[in-house]
């Protein structure tokens, strides 16, 4: 039988059939990480079937999604016009990231879709003056996932989607603190027409048109039937090549930056092997030199008399032309500069001869204060402000807390106040007669707190107060290494204990332990930085005062500094952060940018408040001196200073 004269079965033309090759087209955009791949072949499908005249995606990332649309539009030759509408910036449920992510899609896009897509870069809103009313035919909305935001982006675009108009929401399987997509699902499909996946987070198609695409209302018309539910596993089981294509990609990435960071270790060793071996060499000919063996009795003199010794090199110090680190913005008008749009400051360069590395350890020693024994006379305060607070969080503070002091022998000159901004905490810590509770006045935030604190234990006598977070636990030598390093700054630097396991990320001079600004998880604050300072803003009820309270310290000529040696437990890096939290940090980051003048901080920070439906703060903050900005730096988002990792 010629094979060529049998005519095809109706069940083999439906195996090539030219309407279901969109499920089956190898994407374009592929090895970038997204839950989205699960549902590229439907979208390649729902594209060529539906044919929108506009198609708008709200919140594009890697542009996973975006691609399978446009990769359709491309494929079948559609009369489509695109849009991909997103910050490029990140929020607090994606996480934040800087300018990689907008350039390598763009740079992608550009070479495949550029024909008949448009990149804006801007916030949802600031986007909807650019689409007529009814003009929308297909809407992907992706953006910030809780129930207000996804909400407000929904009805602020529903007036732009035509009689024809399709909607797609992502996450509506995705229960996580602060997702609420599938609260706004579940009242809208009762409303509209729908189709919903359940596998990748969950998809769901709402036909919110009166004339929609005869395919798009088919589907809808077998959302609850039986062939809906074989639809659903089939699309699901042929997600799975994507998904798993996916993982693989990203093993693979995983396992490339390994060996290429193996590789870069393996270089830095062999550089610092040759530097250890010139160095050496170097120190060999100090050694043997006339005037190392001239100057012997010098050295003895120093060893006997540590005081005239320290005089000796700092003036050697200043005669050799050495600085201290200054860190400051180097360019004029950082309070005009958009985010990321400022290069990274840094240290003055050390000038005079190499350094031998005796020299190194002999001034960080200097600088942790180890030739001081710390006095039983210092009086110490050590502030704790408790809201929600768990109970075994506060025993072991406060615990860790009396431990550190009785370490320092401080012994009755130390105290631990405590003051409740939420529920009373007195039982917890009853009977203990080390502690000194101040009356709350309900939820005052943490700069007022800890200025309330602050101000009792200077009442009392107190030379330091240090402020520590209710969820941490001091090192039992914390406060000896706080006030030693203290009394090396003659009481006049900010000093943070070093926060693990992980430390924050900010940089810090590794000699003298200057650093851009000290986190208010634990932090050392002398009488006479908080006279000078005030304190902290009370403006800002939490997150930023401590950065502003730096900044200010600086500007006044105290030092702010970072004390390894001080450690405060403090696992947060792990912690999940809810949209409140992230809403507070944005609340808190306008009053900071209007405070320093940075405006194009305060626009990026009210463009978040707004996209995620929240009303920005109406503070007015004092604006600090002109001369004071210098010692800001707003070009590294909330991290306020370049990162070590």
């Amino acid at each position: 039988m010629d094979a060529r004269s049998v005519e095809p079965s109706l069940s083999l033309h439906r195996l090539f059939d030219s309407d279901l090759a969109p499920l089956f087209w190898v994407p374009e955009r592929r090895g970038r990480d997204s839950t989205w791949w699960g549902h590229v072949p439907f979208a390649q499908w729902l594209t060529c079937a539906a044919r929108p005249r506009v198609i708008v995606e709200l919140g594009t990332y890697r542009g996973v999604s975006y691609a399978a649309f446009c990769e359709a539009v491309r494929r079948e030759k559609l009369e489509t016009q695109c849009f991909a509408i997103d910050t490029w910036q990140g929020d607090e449920q994606s996480s934040f990231y800087d300018d990689s992510v907008y350039e390598e899609f763009r740079e992608f896009h550009d070479a495949h879709y550029a024909a008949f897509s448009t990149m804006l870069r801007c916030s949802f809103d600031e986007a909807l003056p650019r689409f007529d009313d009814g003009s929308v035919d297909l809407l992907h909305i992706d953006g910030l996932h809780s129930y207000e935001a996804v909400r407000h982006d929904f009805e602020s675009w529903l007036p732009k989607l035509s009689r024809r108009g399709v909607v797609l929401f992502h996450d509506i399987h995705v229960h996580w603190p602060g997702f609420g997509v599938w609260q706004l699902w579940r009242e809208l499909k009762k409303r509209h027409p729908h189709f919903e996946f359940q596998h990748s987070c969950g998809l769901g198609l709402l036909a919110v048109g009166s004339a929609a695409p005869q395919a798009v209302a088919e589907l809808c018309a077998i959302g609850d039937t039986a062939e809906g539910t074989v639809l659903r596993d089939r699309l699901t089981f042929l997600a799975e090549r994507w998904t798993t294509e996916a993982g693989l990609s990203q093993k693979l990435a995983g396992l490339s930056e390994v060996e290429a960071a193996q590789r870069a270790a393996e270089k830095r060793m062999v550089e610092a092997e040759a530097k250890a071996a010139e160095a050496t060499a170097r120190l060999q000919e100090v050694y043997a030199s006339t005037s190392w063996r001239l100057l012997e009795p010098a050295r003895r003199l120093g060893r006997s008399h540590p005081g005239l010794a320290q005089a000796v090199r700092r003036g050697a110090m200043l005669v050799r032309g050495r600085r201290v680190p200054q860190f400051h913005s180097p360019v004029d008008g950082l309070g005009d500069a958009e985010p990321g749009a400022i290069e990274a400051p840094r240290p003055v360069e050390r000038r005079g001869p190499p350094e031998e590395s005796s020299i190194v350890v002999a001034e960080q020693a200097r600088a942790l204060g180890l030739q001081f024994q710390v006095s039983g006379r210092r009086s110490v305060a050590v502030g704790i402000i408790t809201y929600e607070t768990d109970d075994a969080d506060l025993r072991r503070v406060v615990s860790s807390a009396e431990v550190a002091i009785g370490r320092a022998g401080l012994g009755a000159e130390a105290r631990v106040l405590v003051l409740d901004n939420g529920a009373a905490t007195d039982e917890v810590t009853a009977g203990n007669k080390a502690i000194c509770r101040l009356q709350s006045a309900g939820n005052v935030g943490f700069a007022a707190g800890h200025n309330r604190l602050m101000e009792a234990a200077f009442a009392a006598g107190a030379e330091i107060y240090v402020a520590a977070n209710p969820d941490g636990m001091l090192h039992p030598d914390a406060l000896v290494a706080l006030l030693q390093m203290s009394q090396a700054s003659d009481d006049r630097a900010l000093i943070e204990a070093a926060q693990f396991p992980e430390e924050h990320p900010k940089i810090y001079d590794p000699v003298t332990f200057d650093t851009p600004w000290a986190s208010g998880a634990c932090l050392a604050i002398p009488r006479a930085v908080a006279k000078a300072t005030g304190g902290f803003d009370e403006t800002f009820f939490m997150y930023c005062e401590d950065v502003d309270l730096s900044w200010r310290a600086r500007a006044a000529g105290f030092a702010v500094k970072i004390c390894p040696r001080a450690l405060f437990l403090h696992p947060v890096t792990n912690r999940p952060q809810t949209p409140r939290t992230g809403l507070m940090y944005r609340q808190s980051g306008v009053i900071l940018a209007r405070k320093w003048g940075a405006s194009g901080f305060e626009r990026s920070m009210l463009q978040q408040l707004q996209q995620a439906g929240s009303a920005p703060s109406d503070q007015q903050p004092q604006p600090v001196p002109a001369e004071w900005r210098r010692v800001a730096d707003f070009s590294r988002l909330f991290s306020f200073a370049p990162a070590r990792w």
